[in-house]
């Protein structure tokens, strides 16, 4: 069997989510979230960090957007001064007057965050931004996309080498290594991060994408087994990235059915909505 970052997670099942049923669902999963170290994010408090961790193993692990929206909610309402909570409940509303409204609080509070808390927080209020734009169907400015990728693999980098602990502020590192620098620097940077973050089911089915994309199918799929064993069945995330890679192959109508599976379990998950929109047309143009 062909070694990859995945053996560091050999026989660790984490248990956390899958998709293999349809019908929508909203309920979150009830298996505790992993323990992250490296970043305590001190300014906020302790049960309002807990909720925001939740609320990443939710998008990242189970691509459960809906339950994450609420995790997240839960920290911003334990703690309604705390920058970080508000950012993320601002980049994943579909309220666009509510994202306006987080936005000028987050702007205001920046100055008072801790360095490396600003570091996540510059690139979240670019991303925060570039939604507003998107709802206003608004153009960014000529060189925002490039600024905003240069400002986050440098702060991402910056804050990873600091944090190297932080498993989900790694993975944002590794998902914008990705868009800058091609699939086959994020498969490398992977394999340099500590053998505990990648324990995060996220790791395995984002090997698996990158793979695919590399079109090391064997691996890929392999990748997805490995990823396909720490779910749990009523999650959408095992569906989005079996989506991913039945493109891949050529195999249409399947990734089609995965990504309505995806769509389907939960239809806040605005990335398995767009691949569904877009392979569909993709088919009914052939």
């Amino acid at each position: 069997m062909k070694k990859t970052m995945l053996d560091a997670t050999m026989g660790l099942c984490v248990g956390l989510v899958l998709l293999v049923g349809c019908g929508a669902t909203s309920t979150p999963i009830t298996t505790p979230p992993l323990v992250v170290n490296g970043y305590g994010y001190g300014e906020a408090e302790p049960a309002a960090v807990a909720a925001y961790q939740r609320g990443w193993a939710h998008i990242l692990d189970e691509g459960q957007w809906t339950a994450s929206e609420d995790a997240f909610r839960e920290a911003a309402r334990l703690d309604p001064d705390w920058v970080m909570g508000m950012a993320q409940v601002a980049r994943i509303t579909q309220d666009i007057d509510e994202r306006e409204d987080l936005l000028v609080k987050v702007e205001a509070g920046l100055a008072q965050a801790p360095e490396d808390s600003r570091l996540i927080l510059e690139v979240f209020l670019m991303n925060i931004r570039a939604a507003i734009a998107r709802d206003r169907g608004e153009r960014m400015p000529e060189g925002f996309a490039a600024s905003r990728m240069a400002t986050a693999v440098q702060n991402f980098t910056q804050f990873g080498e600091r944090h190297p602990g932080e498993t989900y502020i790694q993975a944002e590192r590794v998902e914008w290594v990705h868009a800058a620098e091609g699939a086959a620097a994020a498969l490398a940077l992977m394999h340099t991060l500590p053998a505990r973050v990648l324990t995060a089911p996220f790791y395995a089915g984002y090997e698996a994408t990158l793979q695919a994309e590399l079109r090391n199918m064997a691996a890929a799929w392999e990748a997805f087994a490995q990823f396909e064993s720490m779910m749990h069945a009523e999650a959408p995330a095992v569906a989005y990235v079996q989506a991913q890679l039945l493109e891949a192959e050529g195999n249409m109508n399947g990734a089609l059915a995965a990504a309505e599976r995806a769509a389907a379990l939960d239809p806040k998950h605005q990335l398995a909505v767009r691949l569904q929109a877009r392979l569909s047309a993709e088919l009914e143009g052939e």
